[in-house]
């Protein structure tokens, strides 16, 4: 079933801009939840597979891997009950209810770095 959109949480690039890397989409065969990482980890973890995007192998975007004036981190956190993965700019704090802010590449739970308004063209 779908989630109602909370509107826009933060802007990414659709191609490669200096300085930005690929943020990769992996889907969960078991549980269909979707998991992001800029970590290049194959076409397999587990039950996960990397799966085909609009810009193909897997690449849903391209985003900075440290900060950068104008982005802010983009947190990712895991449902401790039903094991979905929820992003956020905004910082939580560890734990939201059943949500658990996870260990990232680059701890503390950031995954990567977005704009938080449109970059420029």
């Amino acid at each position: 079933e779908g989630a109602l959109g909370d509107g826009i949480e933060c802007y990414v690039f659709n191609t490669p801009r200096p300085g930005t890397v690929p943020l990769y989409r992996y889907f969960n065969l078991i549980s269909g939840d979707h998991f992001y990482t800029i970590e290049n980890r194959g076409p397999t973890i587990g039950n996960w597979e990397r799966e085909e995007g609009a810009l193909g192998d897997g690449i849903e975007c391209y985003v900075f891997n440290t900060p950068r004036p104008g982005t802010v981190p983009l947190y990712r956190y895991f449902n401790l009950i039903n094991g979905d993965h929820f992003y956020t700019i905004e910082n939580r704090g560890l734990t939201i209810g059943n949500w658990e802010r996870e260990e990232g590449a680059l701890g503390d739970g950031i995954e990567c770095w977005v704009n938080r308004e449109p970059p420029n063209r």
